[in-house]
């Protein structure tokens, strides 16, 4: 287990898997409803997941027009939303991005309990690349940034250890998944 701290700091900034190993992120809506999941396809249509922003939000990216952030609410029914404190907000910096500016965070969990987003109607057998963005932004205005293992199905992924309030966090791994689901875990 990770160096660990209250799950009352734990969060997830930003969550995003795509096809291959591209390092753009690739995806489709899913027809059920209430459901946005990532089905990953080599086309231009780019869907990424903002962990933070309201239920049914989305907004382009200012950096690339053709991603589009939605929502997590139709991946995880774990956690609660804050936005960032200032000053990591960092709205004066371009390479920033708006996905920085909110979190979801874990205050409920207990330890060795799983937090996780699952997307639906991937391909049994495909690799998918996952990427995952962490952000503190001392959230919580008790600058005690948070620490906390990160699952891709039963298997560990990494430890992440956040040490600073204002450094961005972008894990990326390459995935074999044995079922039509994909879940990434936050484990305290």
């Amino acid at each position: 287990m990770a160096p660990s701290t209250s799950t009352e700091f734990k969060f997830l900034v930003c969550l995003a898997a795509a096809s291959g190993l591209f390092t753009v992120i690739h995806g489709q809506l899913d027809s059920r409803p209430g459901r946005a999941l990532m089905l990953f396809l080599l086309r231009s249509d780019f869907i990424s997941i903002d962990c933070g922003i309201g239920a049914n939000q989305s907004y382009t990216s200012d950096f690339s027009p053709r991603l589009r952030y939605v929502s997590d609410a139709g991946f995880t029914d774990a956690g609660l939303t804050a936005r960032v404190k200032p000053p990591y907000e960092q709205y004066d910096d371009p390479n920033f991005g708006a996905r920085f500016r909110t979190v979801r965070y874990f205050p409920e969990a207990t330890a060795g309990e799983r937090s996780c987003y699952t997307l639906w109607s991937v391909t049994p057998g495909g690799k998918y690349l996952v990427r995952a963005s962490f952000y503190y932004g001392n959230y919580d205005g008790l600058n005690r940034p948070p620490a906390f293992d990160l699952y891709i199905g039963v298997n560990q992924w990494a430890t992440v250890n956040i040490t600073a309030a204002d450094y961005r966090y972008i894990l990326e791994a390459v995935a074999v998944l044995p079922a039509n689901f994909l879940q990434v875990s936050d484990v305290t």
